[in-house]
């Protein structure tokens, strides 16, 4: 519903009309733009770099645990580097890798630009879960990786890894008697 009101002006109030500048006159107001010129890359990160220094500072022993999709078991790991080194942004490294008492070496490669992580088992003498083929693949460097099998029956396992291998024994206190 629409309602109209009209009113009455009196005839001796005079509106004033803008005029509408020009397109010339309007862009005479107009500021200068200038260009912006930078100085140097505009990225300041170098992945080559950064895969040379962590080649240098990755701890050579992680440790952590292993947990399997298929019966949810879980197994202590440790993985060992015995080689490490850059190649272009990529750092290679060469090591074992023990879970549970199984162990069978590996190729791993850490990509410094995006953390992504590659960890292949080189072995036919794997731990249940993990069959010839798979690998684990991380997007978090070397923390947490997923295992991805070549068959579509295995459901996979979990990886996680610390550069921290201190293992907590926790000791029993001592109890006195009150005799």
């Amino acid at each position: 519903m629409t309602i109209l009101i009209a009113l009455d002006l009196p005839s001796d109030v005079e509106m004033p009309i803008k005029e509408v500048p020009s397109l010339e006159e309007s862009l005479e107001v107009l500021p200068e733009v200038l260009p912006i010129i930078l100085d140097g890359p505009v990225e300041k990160f170098d992945p080559v770099n950064r895969a040379a220094m962590l080649s240098k500072s990755l701890a050579r022993k992680w440790c952590g645990t292993y947990q399997s999709f298929d019966d949810g078991s879980t197994k202590d790991v440790t993985l060992q580097f015995e080689q490490v080194r850059s190649i272009g942004q990529i750092v290679d490294m060469r090591g074992d890798l023990m879970i549970g008492n199984i162990s069978t070496p590996v190729q791993v490669h850490l990509n410094a630009s995006s953390d992504q992580l590659e960890l292949i088992p080189l072995s036919s003498n794997l731990p249940s879960g993990i069959e010839v083929g798979s690998v684990f693949m991380g997007l978090q460097g070397m923390s947490i990786a997923s295992l991805t099998s070549p068959s579509f029956t295995n459901l996979g396992a979990r990886l996680e890894l610390n550069q921290i291998c201190t293992k907590q024994i926790s000791k029993a206190p001592s109890i006195r008697a009150i005799w």
